[in-house]
């Protein structure tokens, strides 16, 4: 059976709706269809079992691969530091300091800004997280178009 084609813009939308830690969002990729599933907590009894429209089958990682998060494609803290190391290394010592507590995200946004490199910063982001996706993908045996 030929590999089914996701769109990048679906594995996106899976990314996002699930792809930060301590969400209890989780996004599937079926194997043999490409149909995203996502999911919440609420969708799965107190056993575990799946409720509603949620496949019964999704714990095997056969049919399903899980999507990952942020963190697992190692997206966060590295990506924005090697960004500010390369396009504005004189705040280099407040994006180390902006890692140290929770909101570490929106205050390494506002220094980019003021750097003059947030545009710069979102594009690399962007492409970093689709090169990211598509050697998850690769890895899982899923292809993106």
């Amino acid at each position: 059976m030929p590999t089914p084609q996701i769109a990048l813009a679906d594995l996106l939308a899976a990314l996002d709706w699930a792809g930060h830690t301590g969400s209890d969002r989780m996004a599937f990729v079926c194997r043999s269809t490409g149909r995203i599933v996502r999911t919440t907590d609420s969708d799965f009894d107190d056993a575990g079992a799946s409720l509603g429209d949620v496949p019964q089958d999704l714990d095997d990682p056969q049919r399903y691969a899980i999507v990952p998060s942020h963190r697992d494609l190692q997206l966060g803290k590295r990506l924005a530091v090697r960004f500010a190391q390369a396009h504005a290394p004189q705040v280099i010592e407040d994006v180390h300091a902006c890692f140290a507590a929770a909101g570490a995200r929106e205050r390494f946004d506002g220094l980019m800004e003021g750097a003059g490199q947030g545009d710069a910063w979102r594009a690399h982001e962007a492409a970093a997280v689709e090169d990211a996706l598509r050697a998850w993908a690769d890895v899982e045996g899923l292809a993106v178009a």
